[in-house]
């Protein structure tokens, strides 16, 4: 069940395996010229912000959009998020608002946008393949604020501000040789670059703001739902269990914090755990008699039955928070 090959891997830097595939990021480049231009809608009265990436997973886009989505709340701003829900099984647009249901089901709108609701309880969910109409949901339900997760390659919505995250770019190789999903000059459209944790791969266009963030890790939170230190793994034995498109960062936290990983078990981005899997997992924290640690996003589609460890991301911001603040108004 331990998946000894990740894409990661593969798009880290050149080599022969990669360039085996150029062939294929050939063929894809050729497709996303012949894309056919598209009819642009702008929502009236919303306010609508993408938050994207260069890169296939893994950029730290949900740390981000919960980041934003706090301040536009304390703002006082009413804020949506609108998402295609990735990996859920429904098929028809969801609205999720706390005050007229409980938290939102996996299969209904998918891991990410679960997250976001049990972090921030007073942002709304519009999870529609049809990013526009999910836009109009928002502003008809009196949403002033439309967070547009993964946004940066979706082109039939108008938004008012387009955030880049850099997080890397690896072997900078267009998919599948590759993570890029776009070549680097398509960070010409962004107006602001969030580059996280020192990256910088590109610089956007001269006109667009430079946030610089770090992406940290500094605390726990308990199978009782309690929040305590990182630093309470330390020399702790664990069983890691994780869905990621780049899992190095998650496991290399973990062994700065101290832990003794005694089982790794990685998956794909988004892994539907099977009852086989959690039933590995508990075998073999049993075993080893070691806690489970996992991500909050695969929280979301583990049993809520498993005592899981779960580090809790951050956000600082560095540099580039007022300019933002005004770009943004809020």
């Amino acid at each position: 069940m331990s998946r000894p090959f990740t894409w990661e891997q593969l798009w880290s830097r050149p080599s022969l395996a990669s360039t085996g595939l150029l062939p294929a990021s050939w063929a894809y480049a050729a497709g996303l010229r012949l894309r056919p231009p598209v009819l642009v809608t702008r929502v009236e009265g919303l306010q609508v912000v993408s938050v994207g990436n260069l890169v296939a997973g893994g950029a730290g886009k949900t740390p981000v959009v919960l980041f934003l989505a706090q301040r536009a709340l304390a703002a006082g701003r009413k804020v949506a998020v609108l998402s295609r829900g990735y990996g859920r099984r429904a098929s028809q647009p969801v609205h999720w608002a706390r005050r007229v249901s409980p938290l939102p089901s996996v299969d209904d709108v998918g891991d990410e946008p679960r997250l976001i609701a049990r972090r921030l309880p007073d942002v709304e969910l519009f999870i529609d393949s049809n990013r526009v109409s999910a836009a109009q949901a928002a502003r008809a339900g009196g949403c002033e604020v439309a967070l547009l997760d993964d946004g940066f390659q979706h082109r039939r919505l108008f938004r008012d501000a387009n955030l880049l995250i850099d997080a890397g770019i690896g072997n900078g190789r267009l998919l599948p040789a590759g993570p890029l999903r776009e070549p680097l000059a398509a960070s010409a459209r962004a107006d602001v670059v969030w580059a996280r944790d020192g990256a910088r791969s590109f610089d956007g266009p001269p006109s667009s703001l430079r946030v610089e963030a770090q992406h940290v890790v500094e605390t726990l939170l308990s199978p009782e739902g309690d929040e305590v230190a990182l630093s309470a793994l330390h020399g702790k034995r664990i069983v890691v269990v994780a869905g990621l498109a780049r899992p190095s960062q998650f496991l290399k936290m973990l062994r700065d914090a101290g832990a003794e990983a005694a089982q790794t078990y990685l998956f794909e981005d988004h892994h539907p755990f099977s009852a086989r899997d959690v039933a590995q997992v508990q075998a073999s924290a049993a075993q080893h008699r070691a806690l489970i640690v996992t991500t909050e996003k695969d929280r979301e589609r583990l049993p809520p039955s498993l005592p899981l460890w779960l580090p809790r991301m951050s956000i600082r911001v560095t540099s580039g928070l007022q300019a933002l603040s005004n770009r943004l108004g809020w």
